[in-house]
């Protein structure tokens, strides 16, 4: 080896980086002479566009074969106008103790791509909130259309290829925007933020299966950036078929479960019932004799307070009711509780129907209660 001698290298020669960001280099500072010494390594000058930090650095005293790491910080300037641009950079590294020049140099080559970033949402039309899922209903048999928003967050204009998974056998679903239809679409030209509107709509369009077990199934809407694929969002579209009616424990997406009864109580469950099938039904309303338990009973009373057994309704309307439970006074406690079905049925046709499950908890502390009593009479 010569008396003085300094090597560098760099994993990673060539980088990126985004408009506003940074990226960094390790720079491996080598002595490759064969005396102890120092070095001080410095980049070269660049434009004001563009920063390197730190200006300047000095290893500590290295012994021949002795390597030192040092990470140099590239950041470039954040507008659009350096979307494109690179920068040619030389390290220079200077022993210090020889009494001639002994430096090396390493060229690095830096270049400005646009940070990229969708996300997906579904505007809540109960909260008006924009949310990443939605719980809704679809008519089986039937194409039913929900609206999906695309924001472009990126750097620079972007498109966005959309694909579904999660869709079970038999379901289908199609993606439409403008003149594109299909289960998968690229939806073009998304604006950056700040530069338009950066919000696209699109209609996806679901038509779940009339067979099949599956009632209700959570759809992934996948949106790709197409400027990075390695960037995506996903939102999911829970969705639950209907038979052309909806019969469901309001607020909506109640769970339809209710805890804490007492045997002999009378309580009342808020029901709403929606028809997606065009002109007017008459709907049976009944709770199976073979799923209700035993002793108990039940009515169905209508806005007006009325007991009813059969309503009128219309496509796109909507009727609350009232579904009054009596439990039977020698009920006792349930583990896996009462479960039962309030049903809605058209009397014309009978594949048009909507159910709701309701499962009903009696109080634990009653039961035990009443066994502290007998238990004492014994006594």
């Amino acid at each position: 080896m010569d008396a003085y001698g300094v090597y560098l290298s760099t994993p990673e020669p060539h980088q990126s980086v985004a408009v506003g960001g940074e990226v960094e280099y390790q720079i491996f500072v080598l002595n490759s002479g064969d005396e102890m010494d120092t070095f001080t390594v410095e980049p070269s000058e660049v434009p004001d566009s563009w920063d390197v930090n730190p200006k300047t650095w000095e290893s500590s005293s290295l012994g021949p074969g002795d390597e030192q790491v040092i990470a140099f910080t590239i950041s470039a300037e954040n507008g659009t106008s350096m979307v494109g641009k690179s920068i040619d950079l030389t390290f220079t590294a200077q022993s210090q103790n020889s009494v001639t020049p002994v430096d090396f140099r390493l060229r690095t080559f830096t270049s400005v791509g646009a940070e990229y970033e969708l996300s997906l949402f579904f505007d809540n039309p109960e909260s008006g909130q924009a949310v990443s899922s939605l719980s809704t209903t679809g008519v089986a048999g039937e194409w039913n259309q929900y609206s999906l928003s695309i924001a472009n967050q990126g750097q620079d204009t972007d498109s966005a290829q959309l694909i579904a998974q999660g869709v079970p056998p038999d379901w289908e679903v199609t993606f439409e925007y403008g003149d594109l239809d299909g289960g998968s679409i690229v939806v073009e030209g998304i604006p950056r933020s700040g530069d338009n509107y950066n919000v696209v709509n699109v209609t996806v369009r679901v038509k779940p299966a009339q067979g099949g077990d599956i009632e209700t199934a959570d759809i992934q809407l996948i949106g790709i950036s197409q400027g990075d694929t390695a960037k995506s969002d996903t939102a999911i579209l829970s969705l639950t078929r209907t038979f052309g009616l909806v019969f469901s424990v309001t607020p909506q997406g109640s769970s339809g479960i209710f805890v804490k009864k007492q045997a002999g109580d009378t309580f009342n469950i808020d029901m709403l019932l929606e028809s997606a099938v065009e002109g007017e039904h008459t709907i049976r309303l009944y709770i199976p004799d073979d799923e209700f338990p035993s002793g108990w009973s039940y009515i169905f009373k209508d806005e007006n307070g009325a007991t009813v057994t059969e309503v009128s309704i219309s496509g796109g309307e909507s009727k609350v009711l009232d579904l009054l439970i009596t439990i039977d006074s020698q009920a006792v406690y349930n583990d896996e509780g009462y479960i039962f079905t309030a049903s809605a049925q058209d009397l014309s046709d009978s594949t048009v129907f909507g159910r709701q499950p309701i499962t009903v908890f009696l109080k634990l502390t009653d039961g035990f209660e009443m066994s502290a009593v007998i238990l004492s009479n014994l006594i």
